[in-house]
Formats: structure tokens, C-alpha cells, sequence
């Protein structure tokens, strides 16, 4: 990290230890946010997935709990699946109903 050049601010400098951050706030915000989600509920997931062949979730992040888990919001199910899909593990389709 290099101690930042920029003396002209009000705001005490901070190091840059990215060369392409020019914004301050780049720093204090990180692109990736991570979901907790509960053993319990993460493993409710993963044998309702691996006990039925297939899971169904609707995109909906507002709503409060899947259909078939309903103690699991929904979100926590998307996030789950999404990754899982990442890793390769499962394949998303998409209807369109």
C-alpha cells in the first residue's frame, strides 16, 4: 500500500491499496457482501434438494418463507441455489410463468 498523495482534503488520507480506487468510500464498502445463513436451515436446504431431485423457487426476495421450507425465507433458498450453481453443482432453468 502507498500513503495517498492527496493533502488538499479535509478527511485524514488513508492508504490506496488499489491503484484503480479513486473514491474513499471504495474502500469502506466491499463489492462482495456475504449472506449468513444457518447450519440448520442450510442443511434443511441441501437434503430437501438431495431427497426430492429438484428444488423450486420462485425469484421473489421479498417474500417471507419458501413454499415447501417454511420455516427458510425465500431469499436464504435463492442464495443457496445460486450458489451451488456457481460451483456447478446444480443447473438453474427458468420458466417463464
Amino acid at each position: 500500500c502507498l500513503p495517498s498523495t492527496n493533502t488538499h482534503r479535509s478527511v485524514p488520507a488513508r492508504p490506496r491499496c488499489h491503484p484503480r480506487s479513486t473514491s474513499p468510500l471504495s474502500q469502506d464498502f466491499p463489492s462482495v457482501v456475504k449472506m449468513l445463513v444457518k447450519k440448520a436451515d442450510r442443511l434443511a436446504v441441501y437434503r430437501y434438494l438431495f431427497d426430492e431431485g429438484v428444488l423450486v423457487a420462485k425469484k421473489d426476495f421479498n417474500k417471507k418463507a419458501h413454499d415447501a421450507l417454511t420455516t427458510i425465507p425465500n431469499l436464504q433458498v435463492i442464495k443457496l441455489m445460486q450458489s451451488l450453481r456457481s460451483r456447478g453443482y446444480v443447473r438453474e432453468t427458468f420458466s417463464w410463468q
